[in-house]
């Protein structure tokens, strides 16, 4: 896609990336409709099994048994080449829509939207490289369902890297007419170009179309399994002050069944206190220990859910990833939806050698003189030979080869102008001192 206007990239880009959001219409990829994959797999979460509740002394031994088996198994990982389909519903607040959307009366909104990604990851150095393709977004009206259309807001295709470095952006479908931070530079117009971050912007992004498959081995983006775990460990093991050691023990309950594949733990645990809720999670010894669901609720029966997720994993030479993870997320008052996310994995490749240039300029499919804009440096650089030449500093004015600008001459011109007096300066006192040496 083309575009003469860069609102379209800015409001856009509020959209896509700060928004947490996107998806789950009935899109349609490989000639596979995956509308019904918006229901959770009800065979991989049943939890209608025999459950035993275990002993007190037992459940630490379950905590470090889970712990070591998640741990054991992600540590085999060092890189993951993946394509997956990502389907994302988001609430979107009114005050979201007036700000970012420029709609001042159009009330709450539904963000709808499908995608396509490429994913590639080098674990050791924690690079990522991301493309997004086949975007489809649309907007509703929260209760009417009714699309919204919105000028200049569009799904983009786009490429992304990270390293610890960087986080870098490139539209390969975009090319910008000019820039605010360099404008009238005949070498920044016309011209796709890639924006480059601080890591840190690009590793906060873990939501809609900015899928970590990292962030799945946990419940949270922040801790993976066996960190979540291990903070439970100590106490108990009754390692800790008496009263805290003893809520602990009170608020956790752990139970076992017994399956036709294996066998199944259940953990209980009360969070918090004035507003307390329950997380109930189910660990399978078929799929290495790993959980295959999560549910937040108000009470330990998982009355009243607010927010669920469910993964199916598969055994990929040797090491389980995920293949399938659903998650949702309701508003405990209201009831209404805040988020859904299904993430769909079509291939991954684990643990093969990856491209030198995959995390580059080049690894974006960037060419030969096309743009940067360095918002880390605060300076345009274009791509040469190879590498990055530098074309100019944020907000400097162009000066064309030759011509005085409006503001007077450059600091360059000064300064040969200056070399040039001081020469003829003293080329006149060497004649001069001649001349007068002739004579006596």
């Amino acid at each position: 896609m083309r575009t003469k206007d860069l609102s379209s990239i800015l409001i856009a880009g509020a959209v896509i990336f700060y928004v947490i959001s996107f998806l789950s219409s009935t899109y349609s990829f490989a000639d596979e409709n995956i509308e019904s994959e918006l229901i959770p797999p009800e065979t991989q979460v049943s939890d209608n099994l025999d459950w035993q509740e275990v002993v007190v002394d037992k459940k630490v031994n379950i905590y470090e048994m889970l712990a070591n088996q998640t741990k054991g198994n992600y540590s085999k990982l060092r890189t993951w080449k993946g394509e997956c389909l990502v389907h994302v519903k988001h609430a979107l607040g009114e005050t979201f829509v007036a700000q970012y959307l420029n709609l001042q009366d159009a009330g709450p909104l539904i963000q709808k939207a499908d995608m396509k990604l490429n994913l590639v990851i080098d674990i050791p150095s924690n690079s990522y490289y991301r493309s997004k393709e086949n975007s489809s977004l649309i907007f509703l009206e929260e209760e009417t369902e009714k699309v919204v259309n919105i000028p200049n807001v569009h799904p983009i295709n786009d490429r992304s890297v990270i390293t610890s470095e960087h986080y870098i952006q490139f539209y390969p479908d975009i090319v910008a007419p000019g820039f605010h931070s360099l404008q009238g530079h005949p070498q920044a117009m016309n011209k796709r170009a890639a924006f480059r971050r601080p890591a840190g912007i690009g590793l906060r992004h873990s939501h809609g179309d900015f899928v970590d498959p990292l962030a799945f081995f946990g419940f949270s983006p922040a801790q993976r399994f066996w960190e979540g775990l291990g903070l439970y460990i100590p106490l108990l093991k009754g390692e800790g002050s008496a009263e805290l050691v003893k809520k602990v023990k009170e608020r956790i309950s752990v139970f076992q069944a017994n399956t036709k594949d294996g066998v199944s733990y259940k953990i209980v645990n009360k969070i918090g206190d004035d507003d307390s809720y329950y997380s109930t999670s189910i660990w399978s010894s078929s799929v290495g220990f790993n959980p295959i669901s999560q549910l937040l609720s108000e009470n330990k029966n998982g009355d009243n859910p607010f927010q669920h997720k469910t993964w199916k994993w598969k055994a990929v030479d040797g090491i389980f990833i995920p293949t399938y993870v659903y998650s949702t997320s309701h508003d405990r008052t209201s009831g209404k939806l805040e988020y859904h996310r299904t993430v769909k994995f079509e291939k991954s490749i684990l643990n093969h050698p990856i491209d030198e240039n995959q995390f580059s300029y080049q690894g974006l499919g960037m060419e030969e003189g096309e743009l940067v804009k360095d918002d880390i440096e605060n300076a345009f650089y274009i791509i040469n030979d190879g590498g990055l030449k530098k074309l100019a500093n944020f907000g400097e004015k162009y000066v064309p080869p030759g011509k005085v600008s409006d503001e007077g001459l450059s600091n360059r011109q000064w300064m040969l102008i200056v070399n040039l007096i001081f020469l003829i300066v003293l080329a006149s006192f060497v004649f001069i001192k001649r001349r007068k040496m002739k004579a006596n």
